[in-house]
C-alpha cells in the first residue's frame, strides 16, 4: 500500500520544509536531522518528501530509504491519531492483563 501527500493541502508545510532544506545544504551528517524534521512536519516520511531530501541534498534516494526504514522513530506510512499499546511482559500476564 503506498501513501501520497496531499501537496495542495499541505502546501505550506511544504513550502517551509524546502526552507529548511536549503539551509541544510551542503552541511555533512545532516540526513538524520532532515529526516526527524519531515516526520515531525508531516508525520511520515512520504516518497515525495523523500524525493525532495534527495533533490536537495544530492542524497540517493535508495540511501534515505535505508535510514528511513533502519530506523524504528521513522515511518513511511501515517500514524493514527491514536496510538495503543498491548503489555506482551510477564508482570501484565500474571495479572492477566
Amino acid at each position: 500500500m503506498t501513501f501520497t501527500l496531499d501537496l495542495e493541502k499541505n502546501r505550506e508545510k511544504l513550502e517551509d520544509y524546502q526552507e529548511f532544506l536549503n539551509a541544510q545544504k551542503g552541511k555533512p551528517g545532516n540526513l538524520m536531522l532532515v529526516l526527524h524534521k519531515a516526520q515531525e512536519v508531516f508525520g511520515y516520511i512520504p516518497g515525495e518528501i523523500q524525493q525532495m531530501i534527495s533533490d536537495t541534498l544530492r542524497i540517493p534516494r535508495a540511501e534515505i530509504y535505508g535510514v528511513i526504514t533502519f530506523y524504528s522513530q521513522f515511518t513511511l506510512i501515517p500514524r493514527g491519531e491514536t496510538q495503543v499499546a498491548v503489555c506482551m511482559g510477564t508482570a501484565c500476564y500474571v495479572k492477566g492483563a
